[in-house]
């Protein structure tokens, strides 16, 4: 816009130079300079100023642009790089658990394998001691906990649980 409006100032400039060329051979004064060129060349002076205080402005706002592209991908980068750390805790994490649980689960099978030995233990004992004690006509070997039943671990828990399904069986064998 600027430049358009200087060039045209400096066509103008120009053809008056020309016409003054003419005047001149005509006349005897050859310093004259014609009142339209002093206008124009104020104006290009104006705009040349303008011109350059407007492209010294898009300069530093080129700068300044520029310094945010990169604070921006700077800003970017570290929050990937927060993001792939963050992802990794929680897929560690995650592995963690599912091992702790698999762990657990194999624990607990083996915990409740020897639960289901010691509650056979504990059956049999008891069996023992209620044949002992009373005169039931079941013996150790025709009692046994039936399938499905889960012993807790507590003796005087797991003591009343074999009671009771021994009192089951016993009515259940009366009838």
């Amino acid at each position: 816009m600027f430049r358009e409006k200087i060039n045209y100032h400096k066509t103008t400039i120009e053809q008056l130079r020309r016409e003054m060329a003419r005047e001149i051979l005509n006349d005897d004064n050859p310093n004259a300079i014609h009142p339209e060129e002093m206008k124009h060349r104020s104006e290009i002076v104006q705009y040349k100023t303008t011109y350059n205080q407007s492209f010294q402005k898009l300069r530093v706002l080129k700068s300044d642009i520029e310094h945010i592209q990169h604070l921006i991908e700077k800003s970017r980068k570290k929050m990937q790089k927060d993001f792939d750390t963050w992802y990794e805790e929680m897929w560690s994490h995650t592995n963690n658990l599912e091992v702790n649980r698999n762990n657990g689960f194999d624990s607990m099978q083996t915990s409740k394998n020897s639960m289901c030995k010691s509650n056979e233990s504990i059956a049999k004992a008891s069996i023992q001691d209620d044949e002992t004690k009373s005169s039931s006509s079941l013996t150790q070997s025709d009692f046994a906990v039936p399938k499905g039943v889960r012993l807790t671990g507590n003796k005087e828990a797991d003591e009343d649980i074999i009671a009771f399904y021994r009192a089951k069986e016993e009515l259940l064998s009366r009838s």
